[in-house]
């Protein structure tokens, strides 16, 4: 009986192995047309309500999240018993996979859905670039040329009249410098009495570890002192700082400030700005405290007018130092590079230049244009450059910010129209041409040799006369555009700048690299000082007047620290306070006070320029101060 239940069974192995087969042959085909219905739009799956199983599968998807991952099954009661097996060799069971099918499914939904929703805004906004999902079967777009980039197709040389807008903010003082009316004033603006405590105190440390037991503290009037007469030192050069105390030459400002040579020279080696630990990522942060400090107090205190020049200074220095840069054109050609936006003689903004080791945001060429402008986009400004940081991507940058640009430009430089420099070899001096594209136009100008510009401000229908000579001295009268007369008359705003800066330009030669630029920076706070006084009082005032009259406020009551005392000179005091002073001049006479002893006549090349007398530098002009109660 046994052997025939057995038999049957083996006989029904057959038609239950085909049942399965047919079973998962039907769910398969079902899966498939599922998914080839599902691929052709979204729209062909509400009428699909034939099958049960997509019912289900639908009502299931109200449900589910197909951003989340699918169901795991339910923990087995014999998975603690059983053995586990590994990802290859399990066999899930047929709910996980029926859940599998449907996360699959949804999850192809939200990819059909999201293509769509893709492509209709490609249609509506016509984007150049698509924000793909990574889960999505789009194909690859064809790249679309890139239009922003000016190419040579784009130039015409067919005028249009641009339009340019007037600036919108006027030049003006801030309320502070408005209530100022000496130079000292104006030069607090700058460096504040919290500079100069901060000054003094890294003076302090510093000179207390280089000296030890010899170093007596400063102050602030000290310093002020200090900084009075490195200013006449600037005005009045001599070979060295220790020629200054010379028997045969003492001039008797420096003399009465500091009887002492030594204090001076000891102020000198000593004189500090930052404190604390040294900060080793910051190239320049011995002079850290200052560029910071101008940073934010020169844009504060004069808002520019309609014209910007960008230009690079140099900071004349040969220390070894990273920083030192080398460009031939320059009056020195050694030093400190600084980036400098300059508007009517004031200097607005400026960064220094790190090196191409340590360069960071804002250092290269169209980078510094781009930091040092930012702060007056939007407001309809000119920016006047030179071939070495002007291009027509950076043109089309401050365009877009309503900033335009005036400048000469090389004529290899990308996106420029190589049918105007082929044009330009067929022209002759005084002749010009031009190409424009949209606002910006470029030109070329033969004078001795082809000259290239580039404006976004000014159209090839305004025109300027420009005066040359000829080879015989004969004067030639051009007719060019207004763009290159306009670039001859603003692009020499930093030149300008650095040419008062080395009149009278403090400091001296130093074993230290950073004082250099230190003394550059306190120079700048002096000029610009110069030019609000300038502006505030309406009237022309030369930079060495102005930085006497500088120099002796800063003077003050004049005292100075030797073997720990203090010695005050109530005539000098006097004296400086109506700015009593000798000065050297050509001639050589005889002194007023040695003339009436028929003994002891001397003559003298120092003069009184108050009194107009001429007095021998040593005791014959304490003699005269006091003799006349001055």
């Amino acid at each position: 009986m046994e052997n025939e239940i057995f038999f049957d069974l083996l006989s029904l192995i057959p038609f239950y192995l085909s049942l399965c087969i047919i079973h998962l042959h039907f769910n398969a085909l079902l899966h498939t047309i599922f998914i080839i219905l599902l691929s052709s739009s979204p729209s062909h799956i509400p009428n699909l309500n034939s099958s049960s199983f997509f019912l289900l599968v639908f009502h299931e998807s109200k449900q589910m999240d197909p951003s989340s991952p699918p169901p795991s099954p339910p923990p087995s009661s014999s998975s603690s018993s059983s053995p586990r097996r590994s990802k290859r060799s399990r066999v899930e069971p047929i709910y996980y996979a029926e859940e599998s099918m449907q996360f699959n499914i949804l999850r192809q939904i939200e990819r059909n859905r999201r293509s769509f929703e893709s492509e209709d805004s490609d249609s509506d906004l016509n984007s150049d670039t698509d924000e793909e999902h990574p889960d999505s079967f789009k194909p690859p777009k064809e790249k679309k040329e890139d239009k922003s980039k000016p190419t040579s197709e784009v130039w015409k040389s067919e005028a249009k009249r641009v339009h340019p807008p007037e600036c919108l903010l006027l030049s003006f003082l801030s309320r502070e410098a408005r209530q100022c009316s000496s130079p000292l004033e104006f030069f607090r603006v700058f460096v504040t009495l919290e500079l100069m405590d901060q000054i003094v105190k890294a003076t302090n440390s510093y000179g207390s570890n280089k000296f030890k037991k010899s170093w007596i503290d400063t102050d602030r009037k000290e310093m002020d002192i200090f900084f009075s007469a490195v200013i006449y030192m600037g005005i009045h050069r001599s070979p060295t700082l220790k020629s200054y105390w010379a028997e045969d030459s003492k001039p008797p400002f420096i003399i009465h400030l500091f009887p002492s040579r030594d204090r001076f020279l000891q102020l000198y080696r000593s004189f500090y700005i930052a404190e604390g630990e040294r900060d080793l990522t910051d190239p320049i942060w011995h002079v850290r405290p200052l560029v910071d400090s101008f940073t934010k107090s020169f844009p504060l205190h004069h808002s520019p007018s309609h014209i910007l020049v960008f230009d690079e200074s140099m900071v004349f220095c040969k220390a070894r130092s990273t920083l030192k840069q080398y460009i031939k054109d320059k009056p020195h050609r050694w030093g400190y590079k600084i980036w400098c936006l300059v508007s009517d003689g004031y200097l607005q903004q400026f960064s220094v230049y790190l090196g191409k080791k340590g360069r960071q945001k804002g250092e290269t060429p169209s980078e510094a244009v781009i930091l040092l402008v930012t702060p007056y986009y939007g407001m309809n400004h000119v920016v006047v450059m030179n071939n070495f940081f002007c291009s027509p991507s950076l043109c089309q940058t401050l365009l877009r910010n309503s900033t335009f640009v005036l400048g000469t430009i090389q004529s290899n430089r990308r996106g420029f129209p190589s049918s105007l420099v082929e044009e330009s070899s067929n022209l002759s001096r005084g002749q010009w041409s031009f190409r424009q594209n949209e606002k910006m136009v470029a030109y070329v100008f033969v004078d001795r040799k082809p000259v290239y510009f580039l404006s976004t401000y000014y159209y090839p229908s305004q025109l300027d006369t420009l005066e040359r000579h000829g080879k015989k001295g004969q004067k030639l009268l051009f007719e060019v555009p207004k763009a290159v007369t306009a670039y001859n008359s603003f692009r020499s705003g930093v030149d300008i700048m650095d040419q008062l800066q080395s009149y009278y330009s403090i400091g001296r030669k130093n074993r230290r690299w950073w004082p250099r630029l230190a003394w550059w920076l306190i120079d700048m706070c002096i000029l610009n000082a110069h030019r609000l006084n300038e502006i505030k009082k309406n009237e022309k005032m030369s930079v060495r007047e102005f930085r006497e009259d500088l120099m002796h406020e800063l003077a003050g009551d004049i005292f100075c620290k030797s073997k720990h005392q203090h010695i005050i000179r109530k005539e000098v005091r006097s004296q400086y306070s109506f700015n009593h002073h000798l000065v050297i001049t050509e001639d050589k006479r005889d002194c007023s006070i040695c003339s009436s002893r028929p003994d002891q006549r001397k003559t003298t090349k120092f003069q009184c320029k108050i009194c107009n007398v001429f007095l021998c530098p040593d005791t014959c002009y304490d003699i005269h101060i006091n003799s006349n109660d001055v």
